[in-house]
């Protein structure tokens, strides 16, 4: 092994193959991409090397097992990329080599700015495979309503509090809650109900502005997000949504005639909360709020906004 490397270091390139010039020319090739380099001329050390340290490459020279020895190397250590390099690479080997897991498959006589290219496309695949993949989209978004979950609601907020203390503009969460939602499942049925939260839900977010977010909290709940938002501006968001709804009959698709109304507490950060567990809870107290002086109604704190517009406008 060369020993320009300490067994501390983190060396990036493994290169094994059984010719001493070809070790050296290949070498040279290779260290010009600025990565710390090992090299073996024996492939008994192969495996025992891929156990001791984390390479991004290996590149296997011509051997009788270098077939097997790729396969145990992916075995070992799946992300690492491999190169195959032999004096008659043919197609059949070639393809098989890239169905065992090789970036490529080289022939000796290759020249060396050709080798150096593979080499520096094989890390980048490296890279790539090193970069967190996005979550799907559905992993943050409600399966009935089509809105954001909870999982986002998290991510959402604790983005928001960091515009907000970075702007000094407070933003406002609105807690929804149906009014006598069990009724409409024991009337309707569960996969009515389904259909009815679904349908609500669709409504919702025709309600606030493009850069406010709307999430399904569970059950019956949902949370509306008002970005850039002081309280007169959320008050009248909550009772416009309080209303609307009022006033609209729901299940027309399915020859229904659906009405129902909205419980809706209201927070403002940072005043009613200073993390995002705090504002969640006092808009959650406020929509109980709602809840216990009859329903259909906008609580702020102890403060109930009833559903006369002009009480929500002062």
């Amino acid at each position: 092994m060369n020993q320009n490397q300490t067994q501390t270091s983190a060396p990036h390139l493994l290169l094994v193959t059984p010719d001493p010039v070809e070790l050296e020319r290949l070498a040279q090739g290779m260290r010009k991409v600025s990565y710390p380099l090992h090299t073996l001329s024996e492939v008994s050390q192969v495996l025992p090397q891929i156990l001791r340290f984390h390479y991004r490459m290996v590149v296997l020279g011509d051997f009788n097992s270098s077939l097997q020895i790729l396969e145990q190397i992916k075995q070992l250590s799946p992300k690492t990329t491999v190169i195959l390099i032999s004096k008659k690479a043919t197609v059949s080997q070639a393809v098989l080599a890239m169905r065992l897991g090789a970036h490529d498959y080289l022939e000796n006589s290759c020249d060396i700015l050709t080798f150096q290219t593979t080499i520096q496309q094989g890390l980048q695949t490296y890279h790539n495979r090193e970069l967190p993949c996005p979550p799907p989209s559905w992993i943050y978004t409600d399966e009935i309503t089509g809105l954001f979950n909870m999982r986002y609601l998290k991510l959402s907020l604790e983005k928001e509090m960091n515009l907000s203390r970075d702007s000094n503009q407070s933003f406002a969460l609105l807690f929804i809650d149906v009014d006598h939602f069990k009724q409409i499942n024991d009337h309707y049925g569960h996969w009515m109900g389904n259909l009815v939260l679904s349908e609500l839900g669709s409504y919702l977010k025709k309600q606030v502005r493009k850069k406010d977010q709307l999430f399904r909290y569970g059950g019956d709940e949902f949370i509306a997000l008002l970005s850039a938002c002081n309280l007169p501006t959320a008050l009248k968001a909550a009772e416009r949504i309080r209303r609307c709804v009022q006033n609209r009959v729901f299940l027309r698709k399915e020859r229904k005639s659906l009405q129902m109304t909205l419980s809706i507490g209201l927070s403002l950060f940072p005043q009613h909360g200073k993390t995002s567990k705090e504002l969640l809870e006092a808009a959650d107290q406020a929509m109980y709020l709602s809840k216990k002086a009859s329903k259909n109604q906008i609580s702020v704190s102890d403060a109930i906004f009833h559903s006369n517009p002009s009480q929500v406008a002062q």
